[in-house]
């Protein structure tokens, strides 16, 4: 079972993450954690990534929507590793770990997490239509060739 953990404006954050990625920050020197998170949204609960305190989620394929209120995955102890990401067939997808959905016409679409390398940097976003879907500043980052987040069976 997921853990999520509910930040919003100045909270502290959970005390063990799941950080999926880092990016360095050449004008602090310094390696921020890129962590997998997802937010509410008109109805729907979309999937993305958190850093340096913020939200970046794709919307409807092409709307960035940033947002300070959101939830990042989280294990339960410094030790447990409750998820690996993996590349899997997209007939497999269901195996992989549901965070989110969106609504459309026909109803309500799951949505499972993706890690793509954008710029050089592992970035999280929904997998949708066998395509993973990135929040990039102001635009959404495209990308057939993702790993999906599956949770460890032995767990």
């Amino acid at each position: 079972m997921a853990h999520w953990y509910y930040l919003r404006t100045g909270s502290k954050g959970p005390d063990f993450p799941v950080i999926g990625s880092k990016r360095f920050v050449k004008e602090r020197n310094v390696m921020e954690p890129i962590f997998v998170a997802r937010t509410q949204h008109e109805g729907n609960l979309l999937v993305g990534y958190a850093v340096n305190g913020v939200g970046h989620f794709p919307y409807k394929g092409n709307v960035v929507k940033k947002n300070e209120d959101y939830q990042v995955l989280s294990s339960r102890t410094k030790e447990e590793r409750r998820y690996n990401f993996s590349d899997i067939k997209l007939d497999r997808l269901s195996q992989a770990l549901q965070a989110g959905h969106m609504t459309d016409f026909f109803g309500q679409i799951p949505l499972y997490i993706g890690r793509a390398k954008v710029d050089e940097t592992h970035l999280f976003g929904p997998i949708l239509n066998g395509i993973c879907h990135i929040a990039l500043d102001d635009r959404v980052v495209r990308s057939y060739k993702f790993q999906t987040l599956l949770p460890r069976p032995d767990l």
